[in-house]
Order: C-alpha cells, then sequence, then structure tokens
C-alpha cells in the first residue's frame, strides 16, 4: 500500500469522525506502520495541498503502563496548505542591507 493509499484510507476514517491508532493501522490487510509519519503529510498538506486539521490525544495502554496517540479530526480544512519539502530546510528571509556599499 502506497503513502498515498494510506493517506486516502486514514483521511476516511478521520472524516467519518472516527479516531484512529497506530496499532489499528498496522493490522489492516495492508498495514500502514508508519501512521505518524501519514498524519505529519495530512496535516502539513503533502497528500492533497490542503492542511488537515488533525488532533493528537493521548490514551494509556490496555495494561495501564505507557501510553499511545490516537488520532482525530477536529475540523474541516479551511485552505490550502503551502506545498512543504520536508527534506530541504525552510527558506530563511532575505536579508536586509542598509547603508554601505555592499
Amino acid at each position: 500500500m502506497t503513502p498515498q493509499t494510506q493517506s486516502a484510507r486514514i483521511l476516511e476514517i478521520l472524516r467519518r469522525g472516527e479516531t484512529i491508532s497506530q496499532l489499528e493501522a498496522a493490522r489492516w490487510d495492508n498495514p500502514c506502520l508508519r501512521l505518524g509519519a501519514r498524519i505529519w503529510d495530512l496535516r502539513h498538506g503533502v497528500y492533497d495541498g490542503t492542511c488537515h486539521d488533525i488532533e493528537e490525544l493521548t490514551e494509556k495502554n490496555g495494561d495501564g503502563k505507557g501510553t499511545h496517540a490516537r488520532y482525530r479530526m477536529r475540523s474541516q480544512p479551511a485552505q490550502p496548505a503551502p506545498r512543504v519539502n520536508r527534506f530541504l530546510p525552510p527558506e530563511k528571509p532575505a536579508e536586509i542591507r542598509t547603508g554601505g556599499m555592499f
């Protein structure tokens, strides 16, 4: 399953008002083993050019030891996201030079 297909499936689940955890995504027929990466893609508009407002909830594990993340859609997207290339450093603003020859 490609990252785009995984993102589409995750987005469909979240838009229905359901929540999802890593364990649930790992149990799919074609498992998503990097749910956090797909959530990052959805939040930053990598999947469809729209930033999705996805909330991360922390809940205790069933045995009471430790915690895990559960994700849900906070609201529908409001505006398109700027294109993000997570493999390049963010651009620095141009320096303003005043006075002098250089």
